[in-house]
C-alpha cells in the first residue's frame, strides 16, 4: 500500500481518516496539524506527529501523498494556506 498523510486533526481529518481507510488504497503514515495540543493525541488510532516541520520530514524519507483536512464553512484562507 501506498503512504498518505493527513494535514489538520479536526473533523475534515476524521471524515478523511474514514474513507482512506474505506478505499483500502492507502496506508495512513500518520496525521499533522501545527497545533502543538494535538501532537501525541489520535484520530480513530491514528497518531498526530507534529506540524509542518515533521510532514517535511516525512517528504525526506519519501512520503509523496498529502491530504489537506484544514476546513472551514465560513474561513476558507487557511486551507489555501495549506493547500499552496
Amino acid at each position: 500500500m501506498t503512504d498518505i498523510a493527513i494535514f489538520g486533526s479536526g473533523g475534515n481529518a476524521n471524515v478523511l481518516v474514514d474513507m482512506i481507510r474505506n478505499q483500502g488504497r492507502f496506508h495512513i503514515a500518520g496525521i499533522f496539524d501545527d497545533n502543538p495540543n494535538r501532537r501525541g493525541d489520535d484520530i480513530y488510532g491514528e497518531p498526530i506527529l507534529g506540524g509542518r516541520a515533521e510532514l517535511e520530514a516525512m517528504r525526506g524519507k519519501g512520503l509523496r501523498y498529502v491530504v489537506n483536512a484544514v476546513g472551514s464553512a465560513w474561513d476558507t484562507r487557511p486551507r489555501t494556506q495549506v493547500f499552496h
